[in-house]
């Protein structure tokens, strides 16, 4: 989990740990960010310079004492997250100590110099290419920094993808159209071959709300499923068109007995799929891959432990038992 340590985070570590408490868990992980060489960007300009970087002695040091003032409730490690690109090997060996932490996170944030978070990054690009050449860079920064536990969302750029993006957007009117509370029987694992659904364009779906007073919450609901589906069959042809560059990072990962992240965050981002999707999952336990780690990416107390219950169903469906937790950089089974 992150807290204010993480440029894009304001939650106080100590409100994290209360959460934590709160939602019963009997350990936790701090992994905040720490991309070297992060790119400046308006949006953080009142946060700590430069961005994405923090104090690691603070950090450390504050772990520390809330280890000891909540030591009879609940377990808390050092962790971190390392934005890899090309070049940064010798940056982080010289600013980082991995023998500091419980566990080292590797994440790709970064592609072409940018992150796809940003609107901005998508200006002029074409989408297939932009989507190659990230998990060509995943797969490359496996080699560039190979000091680490776990690989995070492997496909992070996903979230990001304009196209996603409009059918979350329409997702929300949907759910604003249902009403405040309303029941939502979405199917969020909808099957990659249902093409039964109705063609509608996304963005003409408040026309469609607008032009009838009577819609029903159960027509809603049903829209919203059709779009929960057209983003399962979105990303699963992304997976297939880059089926070739994500075998050879789960071979990586596999190779070098690291653990794939299952990132829940997707489910808080409304793609209705964890990072990486169950077809990456699935592909990954078919390869032989059995060392998972379980992240809800939470930024904030209410994002702590998101989905975790749907998550364990999907794990445990594809044939997965349990998954891993790191002390001292050294890993452990825990059983669902």
């Amino acid at each position: 989990m992150h807290s204010f340590f993480s440029t894009d985070s304001d939650e106080p570590m100590e409100e994290q740990v209360k959460g934590a408490i709160e939602k019963g868990l009997k350990s936790i992980t701090f992994t905040d960010h720490y991309d070297i060489d992060f790119p400046y960007d308006e949006e953080y300009k009142d946060k700590p310079q430069p961005i994405f970087v923090f104090d690691i002695e603070a950090y450390l040091k504050e772990i520390e004492r809330l280890k000891l003032k909540y030591k009879d409730r609940l377990i808390i490690r050092k962790g971190i997250e390392l934005g890899i690109k090309e070049d940064i090997n010798d940056k982080i060996n010289k600013q980082v100590n991995t023998k500091d932490f419980d566990f080292i996170i590797h994440s790709t944030h970064l592609l072409f110099g940018m992150d796809p978070y940003y609107l901005n990054f998508w200006e002029g690009k074409d989408v297939k290419y932009t989507l190659e050449q990230y998990f060509l860079r995943v797969l490359s920064n496996l080699d560039e920094w190979t000091d680490y536990d776990t690989v995070a969302h492997l496909d992070y750029i996903v979230r990001y993808i304009p196209e996603i993006r409009n059918y979350i957007k329409t997702y929300d009117d949907l759910s604003k159209s249902a009403g405040e509370g309303a029941d939502c029987n979405c199917n969020l694992n909808a099957h990659d071959n249902d093409n039964n659904h109705s063609d509608y364009n996304v963005t003409e779906v408040f026309d469609i709300l607008k032009s009838s007073n009577h819609i029903s919450l159960s027509e809603i609901n049903k829209m919203r499923d059709e779009v929960l589906q057209k983003i399962n069959a979105y990303l699963i042809n992304i997976y297939k068109d880059n089926e070739l560059t994500v075998k050879k990072i789960l071979d990586k990962i596999i190779d070098n007995n690291k653990s794939l992240e299952v990132n829940t965050a997707g489910f808080a981002y409304k793609i209705g799929h964890a990072n990486p999707h169950e077809f990456v999952l699935k592909m990954y336990y078919e390869m032989g891959g059995r060392s998972i780690t379980i992240g809800a990416d939470a930024h904030s107390k209410e994002k702590i432990a998101f989905a975790f219950d749907k998550t364990e169903e999907i794990l445990k469906e594809i044939g997965f038992n349990g998954y891993y937790i790191y002390t001292g950089r050294k890993s452990e089974f825990i059983k669902f």
